[in-house]
């Protein structure tokens, strides 16, 4: 369980609490590292990332529901991130096999560019 004391403790140096604290987030952050990359080792990965960070973070983290919050939106950055980059991908992918799609959107960034150079 996470509560402010836990927390407090963790900020002082504690790393058996720290441990704790690690031990009860790990379950929350691997599941959704584990939904968003579909791989476990890179799941393992972000869990320890994630956790590097908290450690960093601890002295701005002033109650365990703002811990909670943090944890959560900070996971919910990656997923983010996640879905983006495989937007992206996607994206290339079609613009690579569609050579008039290509030339279309290199008209557009040119007229973009263009316009912001008058300005």
């Amino acid at each position: 369980m996470i509560d402010i004391g836990l927390i407090e403790e963790c900020r002082g140096g504690n790393l058996t609490n720290f441990r704790k604290l690690v031990g009860a987030t790990t379950p929350f952050v691997f599941s959704v590292a584990f939904r968003m990359t579909g791989d476990e080792d890179q799941a393992k990965d972000i869990v320890q990332e994630t956790m590097v960070i908290v450690w960093q973070k601890l002295h701005g983290i002033r109650s365990a529901e703002g811990y909670k919050v943090w944890v959560y939106r900070k996971n919910q950055l990656l997923d983010s991130v996640s879905e983006l980059q495989t937007e992206y991908k996607e994206l290339k992918k079609l613009i690579q096999d569609d050579p008039e799609l290509r030339k279309l959107l290199e008209e557009k960034l040119n007229e973009k560019n263009n316009a912001k150079t008058k300005l």
